[in-house]
């Protein structure tokens, strides 16, 4: 039971925030704001919300697709080698943009906390979050029995390509909603105050 929980709240957790960087300087952002500040000084510049707003979506999206090849090719070339690797090629791809999308979806969220309010807010919400993902993984857990990770590994198995499309399709969405309501959050948001 712990190892499946365990890994749920890995899976829920950890996976989404593989689209952001970690720096010294984004450490004390509950204390410095320095999403704000940065945004700030980008609005000096002549540039539209919508460019702020897609380029932090493009990073993340690339930072995920890095991060995946960075994980994922180790982690099937492992069990391949221990013999343990139950998906064909295909699937491992599948099982892989499954992952990938849940992280943009994810990520939206998480970036549309971190252009659109103050960053005590935006620590404030991720702490939040996190028993939302420990409750996620238990009831994951207790409703499939085993770990989300497996699952998909299953689920992958048994809809090959359509299980990633309908994620990254889920994604694609939610990532075009929080643009919106970003656009219309950055026209009005208070960046000095």
């Amino acid at each position: 039971m712990i190892n499946g929980v365990a890994m749920n709240f890995f899976v829920l957790a950890i996976v989404p925030i593989w689209g952001f960087p970690i720096s010294k300087a984004f450490i004390n952002y509950k204390k410095t704001d320095l999403y704000t500040k940065r945004i700030a000084y980008l609005k000096t510049m002549p540039i539209a919300n919508q460019v702020i707003i897609w380029s932090r979506f493009i990073q993340t999206a690339m930072l995920v697709f890095a991060m995946a090849l960075v994980v994922f090719i180790p982690y099937f070339t492992i069990l391949d080698y221990l013999g343990k690797l139950p998906l064909s090629f295909l699937e491992c791809v599948s099982f892989a943009l499954v992952w990938v999308g849940f992280s943009l979806l994810v990520g939206s969220l998480y970036i549309s906390w971190e252009l659109g309010v103050p960053g005590k807010v935006y620590f404030v919400r991720c702490l939040l979050i996190m028993p939302f993902f420990a409750i996620g993984a238990f009831l994951f857990w207790w409703w499939l029995g085993q770990s989300l990770w497996l699952v998909m590994m299953e689920w992958v198995q048994d809809f090959l390509i359509l299980l990633p499309i309908g994620v990254l399709l889920i994604s694609l969405l939610a990532i075009v909603t929080a643009a919106a309501w970003l656009d219309r959050k950055l026209v009005k948001r208070d960046l000095y105050g």
